[in-house]
């Protein structure tokens, strides 16, 4: 395989060219139990921003790949329902005890 950039000779499981340096294919994404888990635990613990390594590895070509990429998805939208619903629950809590400091038959706009 020669590469395109400076025409050199280069084996075909380089990533980069040893002459110039520049990239000639993309290195795989690890799918190591230890990325695994980084990477499912970013996806929860920053729900919408699960999605960029998600994509990242649905485009690889590896299957073991896609299949951590599928998870990050729907581990990335079962955190950001969670923090939705969260949310939703803090505001009803927090909405529930201000209007129980206040009489009810206070009229304050005449």
């Amino acid at each position: 395989m020669n590469c395109s950039f400076c025409q050199s000779q280069v084996l075909d499981t380089f990533y980069f060219c040893p002459f110039c340096g520049k990239v000639l294919k993309d290195k795989p994404l690890s799918t190591t139990f230890l990325k695994q888990a980084g990477v499912y635990a970013f996806a929860f613990f920053f729900p919408p921003f699960g999605i960029i390594p998600a994509f990242k590895y649905l485009k690889q070509n590896s299957e073991q790949a896609r299949i951590v990429g599928l998870i990050t998805v729907l581990i990335t939208v079962f955190s950001l329902l969670f923090a939705v619903w969260l949310s939703s629950e803090f505001i009803e809590i927090v909405s529930t005890t201000i209007n129980a400091q206040f009489p009810k038959d206070l009229n304050l706009y005449p």
